[in-house]
């Protein structure tokens, strides 16, 4: 039962994705799953389904996907040096909060002439 509701609610999904772009003669997609979600060959099937003549690829990715940044020695010690030589506290950097989950990244890449629907 809980498996064709998550089949349809994919479906559902990648439908509402096709009705969104505009599919052009050239087309990939890449996708990046949680390499700890199951039965994953089901989103292979229906991507293959609503998208017949686009190539998919695809990994796992062991750990999340979220927020990234870089910081220079200065700002992961949170002090700023002044002109006269002296540091200043700084305010810690704030990012937005995100929502870690078992999910799917879908990047849908397309060129070229655009196709008749």
């Amino acid at each position: 039962m809980e498996m064709t509701c998550r089949k349809k609610n994919f479906e559902r999904n990648y439908l509402s994705l096709k009705k969104k772009i505009i599919i052009r003669a050239n087309s990939v997609a890449v996708g990046v799953c949680c390499s700890a979600k199951m039965n994953t060959e089901e989103e292979l099937v229906l991507f293959n389904k609503v998208f017949p003549n686009t190539p998919l690829l695809g990994l796992n990715a062991d750990g999340e996907i979220g927020w990234n940044c870089f910081m220079s020695s200065q700002e992961s010690t949170g002090a700023q040096k002044l002109d006269n030589g002296e540091s200043k506290a700084k305010k810690p950097r704030q990012f937005q909060k995100v929502q870690h989950q078992w999910s799917t990244i879908l990047v849908f890449i397309t060129w070229g002439a655009i196709q008749p629907k």
